[in-house]
């Protein structure tokens, strides 16, 4: 969950590297990694344009699907615990399409933040 959310924040922070046909450069790594994560195969680095563009294609697909959906922020609290309560800044942003979904996506961010970080 924490390598999909980080995945999904990708997208936003790197929309330019995927959205318009400029060369990939130093991001390359993180670009397959994102779309392996999103997509859930296991495409090897490449630099067939063909295949990169396709791969862009789906990057962008995927994109706009969250873009439709509300994103709910997470935040650590000063015990470490993680929550929807407003804190200093937010760690996670979890995309769903109502506050039910969000509530059993964090559930299981919880779980996974225990795993990872053994708080």
């Amino acid at each position: 969950m924490i390598q999909r959310l980080k995945a999904e924040q990708w997208l936003y922070d790197y929309e330019i590297l995927y959205m318009k046909a400029t060369s990939l450069g130093a991001h390359k790594g993180e670009f397959f990694n994102t779309y392996n994560i999103l997509t859930g195969l296991n495409k090897q680095r490449t630099s067939c344009g063909r295949c990169m563009s396709g791969m862009r294609l789906q990057l962008q697909n995927i994109k706009n699907k969250l873009d439709q959906m509300e994103a709910f922020k997470v935040y650590r609290t000063e015990k470490g615990n993680l929550s929807f309560k407003v804190q200093a800044e937010h760690v996670y942003t979890i995309r769903a399409h109502n506050k039910a979904s969000a509530k059993d996506a964090l559930i299981q961010l919880k779980k996974d933040d225990k795993q990872f970080y053994g708080k």
